[in-house]
């Protein structure tokens, strides 16, 4: 199945101000300098020419052109869950932990 990205982008004049629509987006400053405002987060981000930043789904953002630019907008790639064999090499999962020694010595039955 072949899906399709939509890219935009948009010629911001000097101190222009963009709400950025909320999605996962990737963000990249093709001309220009421009200040990426995030809600409820206490940094800032400033993209320079070629440099890319990445919004989460529920994200609002908010563009200023610091002087005349252009930032592309295009969906950001899903992330995809990793599997067990990703996380853990397959020799791993198929064997028994070794024993682990207690930290305190246990008593032992005696015979007597």
């Amino acid at each position: 199945m072949k899906t399709e990205t939509l890219t935009v982008d948009l010629n911001m004049p000097h101190k222009a101000l963009q709400v950025i629509p909320r999605g996962a987006l990737r963000l990249v400053c093709r001309e220009g300098s421009v200040w990426i405002t995030l809600d409820h987060e206490q940094r800032d981000v400033v993209l320079q020419p070629g440099e890319v930043f990445t919004t989460r789904p529920q994200q609002r953002v908010i563009a200023y052109a610091l002087k005349d630019s252009v930032l592309r907008l295009s969906g950001a790639a899903e992330p995809r869950a990793a599997s067990a064999r990703e996380w853990w090499p397959l020799s791993t999962l198929s064997r028994k932990p070794p024993p682990c020694p207690s930290p305190f010595p246990l008593p032992t039955a005696s015979t007597t």
